[in-house]
């Protein structure tokens, strides 16, 4: 099977498209692996596909190799690599990104010790768009939240699922959650459009919680 340079544009772009449906669908539920992640992982099994096939046909009669092998030992080696890039803080997962560029990165490289220099290439190029461009995207998506800060203090028959049963009745995203049995902090990811106001008002009428305090995450750090 001869592949062209349109053939080759034609799956990585349908590679970005497919991946990044299912990537904003995780980003929309709030899961840590997220829009981009997603592509670049996509990206990069089907650049290493493509050389496999790439290979098989120009070496096949050479040698009885299976192009899937290529994909196997890439999955195993480099993901120890992107781990390291990972890091969980409370509720929150950072590095994902990265971890997948690495991945990607490295699947572009074994397609260039291959000599496919076009498939490479182009392989490339995508990557850099979906980090750049999507990156952009996914900043905006964010930008529509504000992450708070919140400290209460309850008296000794608080029940903290109280708390939990109107926070999720307002699908709010709880990021993290400390407590004992005087005080509690937890940080809130909150739409813009919500009324904070409003959110601030409900739990002050709780009449066992005396104090409230909240601040902006960027204020905090």
């Amino acid at each position: 099977m001869n592949l062209t340079i349109t053939d080759m544009t034609i799956r990585l772009v349908l590679s970005v498209v497919l991946s990044g449906f299912i990537g904003f669908e995780r980003e929309y539920t709030k899961k840590p692996a997220g829009f981009r992640t997603h592509i670049l992982v996509s990206i990069g099994a089907t650049t290493v596909m493509i050389a496999g096939l790439m290979m098989f046909r120009d070496y096949s009669s050479l040698s009885n190799m299976d192009p899937s092998r290529l994909g196997a030992q890439v999955i195993s080696g480099i993901g120890f690599l992107g781990a390291g890039t990972i890091l969980r803080e409370g509720f929150t997962v950072k590095g994902l990104t990265t971890a997948a560029s690495i991945w990607a990165v490295g699947c572009i490289g074994l397609v260039v010790g291959g000599g496919y220099y076009e498939l490479s290439t182009i392989s490339t190029l995508t990557v850099f768009i979906t980090l750049k461009i999507f990156g952009k995207v996914q900043y905006k998506y964010e930008n529509t939240y504000e992450v708070y800060l919140f400290h209460i203090k309850y008296t000794d028959d608080f029940s903290v699922e109280t708390l939990f049963q109107y926070l999720d009745k307002r699908s709010l995203q709880l990021l993290s959650l400390r407590y004992n049995e005087e005080d509690a902090e937890f940080t809130l990811r909150i739409n813009k459009s919500l009324d904070y106001i409003a959110l601030l008002k409900r739990i002050s009428e709780e009449k066992k919680i005396y104090y409230i305090n909240t601040q902006v995450e960027s204020e905090i750090r």
